[in-house]
């Protein structure tokens, strides 16, 4: 209870924006970025929603509120004096816009490409997987081609923002398991 005090005492004195190390701007200054060849390029890997996202920032208020009523273990938000709101795969769909393809992202169902991940890894300086978000959204509005290693990289993005970001600001290299066959990107059930 004295941590709900505490919010509430805190939303009442700040006012502001809630800063994210994975802030969603870094898509939307990529989307902004990209030419019409990589925006088909996208659109065919079923994101092409991201050409509409335009939050840059989460207004402090509702990260808090979203921090303290959202349940983890449920996956549904504890609104008060109400029955939770269980957030369902078709909810992400509908806010998202992310194609619900057939194809489960299971870890047992899929095997890590070794030469994809070498491939990867050898586009940044450092040749490692260990890549910055930043680093990622620099080097991808530097990108003049929409082959499948763009396709890759623009969906590590995604999903090290909007999905399964780190507390280290790296991307979320474990995706990569998922991306050897660009061609099936809309297939899968983000």
């Amino acid at each position: 209870m004295k941590s709900i005090k505490k919010a509430e005492g805190l939303k009442s004195h700040v006012h502001g924006t809630l800063h994210s190390r994975m802030p969603p701007s870094s898509i939307v200054q990529v989307m902004e970025s990209i030419s019409d060849k990589q925006l088909k390029a996208i659109k065919d890997i079923g994101f092409g929603s991201m050409e509409y996202l335009k939050v840059t920032q989460l207004p402090l208020q509702l990260g808090l509120w979203l921090v303290h009523h959202f349940d983890a273990h449920t996956c549904s938000l504890k609104i008060p004096n109400s029955d939770p709101f269980l957030i369902t795969e078709e909810h992400v769909h509908q806010v998202l816009g992310l194609l619900m393809g057939g194809i489960e992202m299971d870890k047992n169902n899929f095997s890590r490409n070794s030469n994809v991940v070498k491939q990867w890894k050898k586009q940044f300086e450092s040749n490692s997987l260990s890549i910055k978000i930043g680093e990622l959204k620099e080097f991808l509005k530097g990108q003049k081609q929409a082959g499948a290693m763009f396709k890759r990289n623009f969906v590590v993005l995604c999903v090290s923002t909007l999905m399964d970001g780190k507390q280290n600001v790296n991307i979320n290299s474990a995706i990569l398991t998922f991306l050897s066959d660009v061609d099936k990107i809309k297939d899968l059930n983000w």
